[in-house]
């Protein structure tokens, strides 16, 4: 498997027991406890739960979150609560008590405290939003996309990267640039506002949830550059083992045959895979399982489309005036549904050829029966739905 085809999520959702909806904090722990699972691990994150499914091919990872909710749910029974008063809720925007008590909830409750984000139609400048989580008495759920772009061996550098735009971007982030690195990464994540950007904004979810959301969080192009599962191998210069495991029996086996030290040079190599957070989408994408699919297929179709983010975007802008930035920006900000279904829609099967991702999205809106189902209202089981 190829590292641009590893992709992941990390959605949050609310938790109603009975009528009542209720803090994540009373079920479960902080990020620093997760309960893990064989297919991933759940946290609370502020109000929200927070489910974090292992990464792999998109059918795999909607497979993973699947199991993840049941596991969740059973948590939930263990501690008391009957199976069927539990329901999750995708929802971009939680309406929460003016009358709420801060003061008892656990502090990771008392503020908005993640990682800063960063806006791609700013060549990556930090994202500052602040405000007083004890009097701000709405709290929002993200549906954030995870995409590898390579994998960083040791002094090997990126084996099975062959663009060179991504070898370059995996250059600046491995060599600490960061500022660097948002910039050159922000032309790709205004093409996942493009693409899927646009293909969730043409759902009708509740549009007032989600402007609201999209003054704080998941705005247009918000991203972030990620690192995932760092490890550091021992390595012995005339051998190159691919796992730290591997490593550490290598220096054994070298202590028990007493081979002189000097014979070898011990090194110390790094891997990791490097990869985007694409935040602008919210809990609403779990509303339906091919909502999810058809999102990871179009960031997979830019990734995989072998031309630079650049160039793609002055061809996407070439061919209508509502592709240009601004347009684009406010037809995601303000969930213009409609509007968005319409140039969805005026995309003719000849720019489907040219502009990648919408080869899916052509087919998509001019299959009936598909279209009927997914776009406009039918849902196909629900990763979220009840009895999970």
């Amino acid at each position: 498997m190829l590292m641009t085809d590893v992709v992941g999520m990390d959605p949050e959702v609310f938790i109603r027991i009975q009528d009542k909806v209720v803090p994540a904090s009373v079920y479960f722990p902080d990020k620093t406890k997760q309960i893990e699972c064989s297919t991933g691990s759940t946290s609370r994150d502020g109000w929200a739960l927070e489910l974090r499914p292992k990464p792999g091919r998109p059918r795999q990872v909607v497979k993973n979150l699947e199991i993840l909710f049941r596991e969740a749910r059973l948590h939930i029974v263990e501690q008391g609560v009957a199976f069927n008063d539990i329901v999750f809720l995708p929802n971009a925007t939680l309406n929460i008590s003016p009358q709420t008590d801060f003061t008892t909830l656990p502090p990771d409750l008392q503020q908005f405290g993640c990682e800063p984000s960063f806006d791609a139609y700013e060549a990556g400048a930090p994202i500052n939003v602040k405000i007083n989580a004890t009097e701000h008495f709405h709290r929002y759920a993200g549906g954030h996309l995870h995409f590898c772009l390579g994998e960083v061996i040791g002094n090997q550098g990126f084996p099975n990267v062959a663009s060179k735009y991504y070898r370059e971007l995996l250059t600046l982030v491995h060599k600490g640039k960061d500022v660097e690195a948002r910039a050159k990464v922000s032309p790709l994540v205004q093409l996942f506002d493009y693409t899927i950007g646009l293909f969730l904004a043409s759902q009708d979810f509740p549009p007032n949830f989600e402007r609201q959301r999209r003054n704080y969080y998941g705005l247009p192009g918000e991203f972030r550059l990620q690192i995932y599962n760092k490890q550091c191998l021992i390595c012995k210069d005339a051998l190159c083992p691919t796992t730290a495991g591997s490593a550490i029996a290598i220096k054994k086996f070298l202590k028990l045959t007493g081979i002189e030290k000097q014979t070898f040079t011990t090194t110390h190599k790094q891997r990791y895979q490097i990869g985007i957070e694409y935040r602008t989408p919210s809990a609403n994408i779990l509303r339906n399982n091919a909502l999810i699919l058809m999102a990871f297929a179009l960031g997979r179709e830019v990734l995989h489309s072998g031309r630079h983010p650049e160039q793609l975007l002055k061809q996407y802008q070439t061919f209508a005036a509502a592709f240009k930035p601004e347009s684009v920006r406010k037809l995601i900000r303000d969930n213009h549904s409609f509007y968005a279904r319409e140039l969805l829609a005026s995309m003719t099967r000849d720019t489907a050829h040219v502009l990648p991702g919408y080869r899916s999205l052509t087919w998509l809106l001019n299959n009936s029966f598909v279209t009927d189902r997914v776009i406009f209202g039918e849902s196909f089981p629900s990763v979220y739905q009840e009895g999970f």
